[in-house]
């Protein structure tokens, strides 16, 4: 089965400070292709939301796979998913992450029908047997209504002379490159942060603080007392002791 795997945008202001490599993404990938799928990457942080659209046509995954590893990228993803059942309303989506783990029954709520599946835990683990599990599926409820438009499409094909399209179904494994999986992704990026300019001389203290350290004033300050003093002197609402 097709897969692509989808790493979303860098976090708002990071990608001028901050780029990940998506390792859990890649281990995903590399459980996958073990398994004998076809699977390609999508790092957001590199490319845009018009390429993930250019691959979903020119691809043609059966399976989208989105990578939530902050909160702070569930909007993001969730849009995603959209847009992908948009270009391609058979394909089955799913989430998972570190963070994707602790909020499925949100996310799946939020998509609205946009998100088929949350995996929780082990992305490398789960993956697989979800994609297996899902070619089962679309094995089972092909029909001949599908076949039927199949046929169809092949043939329109075959007569402007385009046999790439029959020939990929004869001969899925052979006629697939799996080298082009990666083609985009292997384009030399640097994930590091840009180091801080060296220190000469002395450090300035105060130019460790964002805000200059306000002085007390010595009359307004509150003279010490012992803990059992002071807590005298504290009246609790609200609270009984046990």
């Amino acid at each position: 089965m097709r897969v692509l795997l989808v790493h979303p945008s860098p976090l708002m202001y990071s990608e001028i400070y901050l780029r990940l490599e998506p390792l859990g993404v890649e281990r995903v990938a590399a459980a996958l292709l073990a398994a004998g799928h076809e699977v390609r990457l999508l790092d957001l942080q590199l490319f845009s939301h018009d390429d993930l659209a250019r691959a979903l046509g020119d691809f043609a995954p059966r399976a989208v796979g989105f990578s939530v590893n902050y909160l702070a990228n569930v909007p993001e993803v969730i849009d995603l998913a959209r847009l992908a059942k948009r270009a391609r309303p058979e394909c089955f989506v799913f989430v998972g992450g570190h963070s994707a783990s602790f909020v499925a029954r949100e996310i799946l709520d939020h998509a609205e029908g946009a998100v088929d599946c949350v995996v929780r835990g082990e992305g490398e683990l789960v993956a697989p047997r979800l994609v297996k599990t899902q070619g089962i599926l679309n094995r089972k409820h092909l029909g001949v209504r599908a076949l039927a438009i199949t046929g169809r499409i092949a043939a329109r094909l075959a007569l402007r002379g385009q046999t790439n399209f029959l020939r990929m179904i004869w001969k899925f494994r052979s006629v697939y490159n799996p080298e082009r999986q990666l083609r985009d992704h292997f384009q030399p990026i640097t994930y590091a942060m840009t180091p801080p300019a060296p220190q000469r001389g002395p450090v300035d203290r105060a130019a460790l603080y964002i805000h200059a350290a306000a002085r007390r004033d010595p009359a307004s300050s509150i003279s010490a007392r012992p803990a059992d003093a002071a807590m005298k002197d504290v009246t609790w609402h609200g609270i009984s002791e046990v």
